[in-house]
């Protein structure tokens, strides 16, 4: 069991009870987690049934959460339903990983791509209610590089639709007290974990909507998925 995990639990007031699979999925019910955090957080590999999507196109949620923000609500309900009803594929076999650096700012960067939002994306960090930081700071903070501080577990807990206190027991640092969230983050939230497992192709449908409605509403403000 990680230490990462060993301090989620108490902080709940639950003691050591393993870290198999199996213990897992019961584990994320009870603490009201996504069960694929769970095994992240756990330093476990994920199941092919709860993996996000993979290939290069993919990785774009948190475009689709930048360009969702600027729309209308009626506008966002409208996509985060459309994502919704677009049918789940199982992801391909996934090459074995070379070993994830260790400490708490590559765990963020982790879940971060469990949503399958890249770590280059610290305008989305800022919306959400963190520092201003360069997108390169993001990554190296995915690389251990970078200390985790108050503000960016702020932001990160916006982007990850976790509560602040969880998030500060992950990571040892509590969470910045003046920082406001963005009204929207939880519905934003949402839509990335909604998001996670569509293919770059499902998703480039979804940028083709987003396009739409945006353009209904003003000037185009959203940016292609890349290939």
């Amino acid at each position: 069991m990680t230490s990462a995990l060993q301090r989620l639990l108490a902080s709940r007031g639950i003691g050591d009870a393993g870290s198999s699979p199996a213990v897992l999925r019961r584990l994320a019910l009870v603490l009201g987690l996504h069960t694929p955090d769970l095994f992240v957080i756990a330093g476990q590999p994920l199941p092919a049934d709860l993996a996000p999507a993979r290939g290069p196109r993919a990785h774009s949620v948190g475009l689709l959460v930048t360009g969702a923000l600027a729309l209308r609500p009626g506008d966002r309900r409208e996509v985060h339903e459309f994502v919704r009803s677009l049918p789940v594929h199982r992801p391909a076999p996934e090459a074995t990983p070379a070993d994830p650096a260790d400490g708490p700012g590559p765990l963020l960067v982790r879940l971060l791509r469990n949503r399958n939002i890249h770590p280059a994306n610290a305008e989305l960090l800022l919306l959400m209610g963190g520092p201003y930081v360069s997108d390169s700071t993001v990554v190296l903070l995915g690389q251990g590089e970078v200390e985790v501080t108050p503000q960016l577990v702020s932001g990160f807990a916006g982007i990850l639709g976790l509560h602040p206190d969880d998030l500060a027991a992950l990571t040892g640092v509590r969470p910045d007290p003046e920082s406001r969230p963005h009204p929207y983050a939880p519905e934003l939230s949402r839509l990335a974990w909604d998001a996670r497992r569509l293919t770059g192709e499902q998703l480039s449908e979804v940028f083709r909507l987003v396009d739409s409605l945006s353009r209904a509403a003003g000037p185009p403000i959203v940016r292609t998925v890349s290939s």
